[in-house]
């Protein structure tokens, strides 16, 4: 992180605070601030996984990095569970990872591809579909696109002789 990204990021959104929003037309802007709201999300989630990986909770005396982070901040810890996992199944995965840092996929898709990769049990299926999933992200909602991928999933667990539960 270069020094004062933070800071520059704080004063951005002070600049936002500061801006009229009543009486002007909002569409642009919010398509906008989605698009960064999830470049955002990804920034967070590529420095939940450093934090993860680091066991930097572990020197406070925490169990978990979601137990550190809760406590510190009273968020709810299945939420940062949640992100930490999304954080985790993404981190090597360079097209998804990509298009999220880009903001071309949301946050709900990413952790949706997530929950696939962790569901099919089969990585190297999984980086093969990765590319086509968030192709399907890129044009459908999270919860489309979850449909979609249970189709590939219940393919995959045939392919490999696996009980669809």
């Amino acid at each position: 992180m270069k020094p004062g990204s933070i800071d520059q990021l704080r004063d951005a959104i002070d600049a936002l605070r500061d801006e009229t929003v009543v009486g002007c037309d909002q569409r642009l802007a919010l398509l906008e601030l989605d698009q960064l709201r999830a470049q955002f999300d990804a920034q967070y989630a590529r420095r939940l996984e450093a934090f993860r990986v680091s066991h930097e909770w572990a020197d406070d005396g925490a169990r978990s990095p979601a137990a550190w982070i809760s406590t510190r901040t009273r968020a709810n810890r299945g939420r940062v569970t949640a992100a930490i996992g999304t954080a985790r199944a993404l981190a090597d995965l360079d097209v998804a990872r990509a298009a999220w840092e880009s903001g071309l996929i949301g946050s709900d898709h990413a952790a949706v591809i997530a929950t696939v990769r962790t569901r099919a049990h089969a990585d190297q299926h999984f980086h093969e579909y990765e590319p086509v999933l968030v192709a399907v992200a890129q044009t459908n909602t999270a919860v489309e696109t979850l449909e979609i991928a249970k189709g590939w999933l219940d393919a995959l667990n045939i392919e490999l002789d696996r009980d669809v539960v």
